[in-house]
């Protein structure tokens, strides 16, 4: 392994560790040589990932949580911080069950839990982890966020918003302790082969079926591709990168929301467009009317041709 991409001597926190991308990212940590607390609500399966881990020659150790109660995450960060004499990263990757649902379909006791877990779990874990990673002299926080986080679906209310906190958190917490070098990031995959997701489709083939086809690259992710971008953002490899969304697979009609609608709002922003980008005839006509934009203002930012041209294979 490249020494950049190396977690050796690096003691390493992972939420969600008991299954899925958590589980994925507990055992890629202690394989690139960190020791790792894998931290779960559900204690067989954080015992199951630490005997894992350990199989890498690496320390680790499995700590039952619940990350939304702020008694558990104290009692876990203290086992860990018995265990290991540092942390120097720490993973938020926990994620409850979130019922489909829009705002008139969601009780208030459905949001909050939600909420709780996806967004107060990160923010009481690296409230908690945070003194002893500065006292390292630094390390790199990492968020699992989701492509949802930056575009909706529908019937998804709670899950879209907490995962677009997670990753306006990341921004936050990247400006408030860059000076103590730390670092913050989030990781927003599209979607992956997990138990999660076969809860969601009902069984997996039917998810590959209907969700595969809509991304880029014609199927879904695996959580070990997940775990690589993670083990990247980690390490020092990725020393000079902080309050980053990371997305590790996209689904083409967010490529060219995600970049050609920025382009327009910040080019016309008097324009008031309606467009559907998934109309060929109109995501056309909207690009000439953009390019002539950029060329009467003269824009030296990013140019939307050069943008235009790497979504369109141009």
């Amino acid at each position: 392994m490249d020494a950049a991409y190396s977690l050796r001597g690096k003691n390493a926190v992972v939420t969600g560790a008991g299954a899925g991308i958590g589980r994925a990212i507990a055992l890629a940590f202690a394989h690139a040589g960190a020791n790792v607390a894998c931290i779960d609500i559900d204690s067989s399966a954080a015992d199951a990932t630490s005997r894992e881990a350990a199989k890498s020659g690496q320390r680790a150790i499995a700590v039952t949580c619940d990350v939304g109660n702020e008694d558990d995450v104290r009692a876990a960060a203290s086992k860990v911080l018995k265990e290991f004499n540092a942390v120097h990263v720490l993973l938020n990757g926990a994620a409850g069950h979130d019922p489909n649902g829009t705002v008139l379909d969601l009780s208030l006791v459905e949001w909050n839990r939600v909420m709780t877990v996806n967004v107060g779990g990160a923010f009481l874990m690296s409230r908690a982890f945070l003194p002893a990673m500065i006292a390292a002299g630094g390390g790199s926080i990492i968020h699992i966020a989701s492509q949802l986080g930056s575009v909706a679906a529908p019937a998804r209310a709670v899950y879209c918003t907490s995962k677009g906190a997670l990753i306006q958190l990341a921004k936050a917490m990247a400006t408030d302790h860059a000076a103590q070098n730390i670092r913050v990031n989030t990781l927003s995959p599209g979607a992956v082969e997990t138990e999660r997701l076969v809860k969601r489709f009902g069984d997996i083939e039917t998810a590959r079926r209907i969700s595969g086809p809509k991304h880029l690259l014609g199927r879904l992710g695996q959580p070990d591709e997940i775990a690589a971008a993670a083990v990247f953002l980690a390490s020092d490899a990725s020393s000079f990168m902080t309050g980053d969304e990371d997305w590790p697979c996209l689904e083409p009609g967010i490529l060219m929301k995600k970049n050609i609608s920025t382009a327009a709002l910040v080019v016309m922003p008097n324009a008031g467009h309606n467009i559907n980008l998934e109309d060929p005839a109109a995501f056309n006509a909207h690009l000439s009317e953009l390019f002539a934009a950029a060329d009467a203002r003269k824009w030296p930012a990013r140019d939307p041709r050069a943008m235009a041209g790497s979504i369109l294979g141009k």
